[in-house]
């Protein structure tokens, strides 16, 4: 009750000066943003009408030539009239350096404006860049015009407006209209400045083709044939390297729908408004124009709206401290409940204590409904592997349950001779040596990130790679199993000092094809698995009562699993069995405790052997019979 009273109070308060607040600010947000709208529009528009000014003469230039040429009534065999009719199509655009015809063979005639005035001619020169003739060998007899991505040269960077010119179903000749970069920079440079601005033309979101400062950034010296677009991460224009990264203003509204992407920036501590555009159908991806400038300049509305909100934030503020201060002596509880919550959350349940019982009703509920929960998973948690529930949280529950078909690596466990004893102990003796083997082969197979599938009496089986996947699980399983040797061994020194009597345990690993996900009925479901391999893995287990009946803890090892570990185990082969339910033979392996590596002839199998054992699975609801 005093949270809701600090609140509303709180909330009252703040509320009449916010309303105050919202009149004044709003007709000085909607005049200047107003304003800023029509002034986004216009400069982008202007910024691109230049260009397209001064690009598109050379793309008519070149419709006209190509369509006189296609029509039959050009013809470009005398040397004379090609230069005569590409200094014409030079004069006609003054954005383009040079006119070129290229033959079949890629052999150029051309037109080349000079540095000073006049025409340098050139005939039957070979082009020598590959990029260019890779260019014109991938157009078409339909393509028209296209223009071309930038390309390094001797003589700097062009873009270029290119045509095949065809007639009877062939391509005779190639023409292209190539334009310096540098030209463009000239045209970003006296956009921006009658802005009082920085204009610059990019290949969205990381290359720029011009900008406005060009020569004061050397990027003429930053180009490269390889990349010809200088990397915005050295241009040295920090608000350019920051503005793929900003988000779009909304605020920008009738700008945005014209056409005009409006963003904030701040570079150096100084913010920066700048204002895009897309223009198509200059290359092969489309342009970003754009010009960018002090936010100051848009004029001292912009401060008055800060100001104007910065003394209704103080007043809000010294409205509210009041109810602050009293809410704060309530919010303890809520902040222990969050911290409970958190901790559910990774269901780390024994750190979490239940809520005490409060005197205002409604956190009286809260707090038994939360107790009740709590009491509720720790009931959930003793019958799900606590582990297994934490993968499929992170991984969704969803998808990580959904049934599949995948190779995994599984390990079965048994004791031998627990029935005898099982007779000599206690039932609550009994109880208590279970409940501390698996608490010792749980550990072992979580260390080494296996999934807990479930208990079977006395046994145990568990895999790995799922629900997450593993590269290694093959090395983790047998890690696994050694561990578990190690501890249960350990664990059994304990129970002979006791005076009682020590744990004799067999563990098989096999991996091979299973299928793994949620099984079961709609109102009970595990995350297990199935298949053949399941069984096959439970036989080899059985064989240590044969074939290792002395060892302490005997591992046994399938020649799929074998085949596949990439580190180095003591093991002997025990050759060929013979397991219940199938015909093939299974090669076996022992995990030995000899400190000694096995030779190259008896590693020869891990890097040559195929999994002869692994077999498709037969009846996917056969369990581990």
């Amino acid at each position: 009750m005093s949270l809701v009273m600090a609140g509303s109070f709180g909330l009252l308060t703040g509320l009449s000066v916010a309303i105050v607040l919202y009149l004044s600010v709003k007709t000085t947000y909607v005049n200047t943003f107003s304003l800023l709208n029509d002034k986004s529009v216009l400069w982008v528009q202007s910024l691109q009408d230049g260009i397209r000014a001064h690009l598109d003469p050379a793309k008519q230039a070149i419709l006209e030539i190509k369509r006189e040429y296609d029509s039959g009534r050009l013809d470009l065999s005398s040397d004379t009239e090609v230069a005569a009719l590409l200094k014409g199509a030079l004069s006609a655009s003054p954005a383009a350096d040079a006119w070129i015809v290229y033959d079949p063979e890629f052999v150029q005639r051309g037109v080349a404006r000079k540095e000073g005035e006049g025409f340098d001619v050139f005939i039957d020169q070979p082009e020598d860049e590959e990029r260019v003739r890779l260019l014109l060998s991938d157009m078409s007899l339909d393509d028209g015009v296209a223009w071309s991505p930038l390309v390094h040269t001797e003589f700097g960077v062009y873009t270029a407006a290119v045509a095949p010119l065809t007639r009877d179903g062939r391509i005779d000749y190639y023409l292209v209209a190539a334009i310096p970069t540098a030209f463009l920079s000239g045209l970003v440079e006296q956009i921006g400045r009658s802005h009082e601005a920085t204009a610059f033309i990019m290949e969205w979101p990381f290359n720029v083709v011009a900008h406005s400062d060009g020569e004061r950034l050397n990027l003429a010296d930053l180009r490269s044939v390889e990349r010809p677009g200088v990397p915005v991460t050295v241009a040295g224009d920090e608000v350019l390297r920051l503005l793929p990264f900003t988000e779009v203003r909304e605020t920008f509204e009738a700008a945005n729908e014209q056409g005009a992407d409006v963003r904030a920036v701040e570079a150096g501590g100084v913010p920066y408004i700048a204002i895009l555009g897309t223009l198509e159908g200059y290359g092969p991806n489309p342009w970003t124009t754009g010009i960018y400038f002090k936010r100051d300049q848009v004029g001292t509305e912009v401060q008055r709206i800060i100001g104007l909100a910065i003394a209704g934030i103080v007043a809000l503020i010294v409205s509210v401290i009041f109810a602050i201060w009293l809410s704060r002596r309530i919010a303890a509880p809520i902040t222990r409940t969050t911290d409970r919550f958190r901790r559910i959350a990774g269901l780390d349940l024994e750190a979490v204590t239940e809520l005490p019982r409060s005197s205002i009703r409604e956190m009286d509920d809260g707090a038994k409904a939360f107790n009740a929960m709590l009491n509720g998973l720790r009931a959930f948690t003793s019958y799900v592997p606590r582990s297994l529930a934490r993968k499929l949280i992170r991984l969704g529950l969803e998808d990580a349950g959904r049934s599949r078909e995948t190779e995994l690596t599984v390990l079965f466990t048994d004791i031998a001779g627990f029935t005898e004893i099982s007779e000599r102990l206690p039932a609550s003796e009994t109880v208590r040596l279970l409940n501390r083997h698996f608490e010792i082969l749980v550990a072992c197979i979580e260390a080494e990130d296996g999934t807990v599938d479930k208990y079977l009496g006395d046994g145990l089986l568990a895999f790995w790679n799922a629900p997450n996947e593993k590269d290694d699980h093959a090395d983790s399983a047998v890690r696994a199993a050694i561990a578990i040797r190690a501890a249960v061994e350990a664990d059994n020194r304990r129970l002979v000092a006791e005076g009682r009597l020590p744990v004799r345990m067999r563990i098989g690993v096999h991996t091979g094809a299973v299928i793994v996900g949620n099984i079961g009925a709609l109102d009970r479901v595990n995350y297990t698995i199935v298949g053949d391999t399941v069984n096959l893995c439970q036989r080899l287990q059985g064989l240590g009562k044969q074939e290792m009946p002395e060892e302490e803890v005997a591992i046994l090892l399938s020649q799929s699993t074998w085949s596949r570990l990439t580190e180095d185990y003591p093991g002997r082969q025990l050759g060929e069995h013979f397991v219940k339910g199938r015909t093939a033979g299974v090669q076996v392996w022992a995990v030995e405790r000899a400190e000694a590596r096995a030779s190259a002839a008896t590693r020869e199998p891990r890097k040559d052997a195929r999994a002869s054992d692994t077999v498709a699975i037969a009846d996917p609801v056969s369990g581990t019979s």
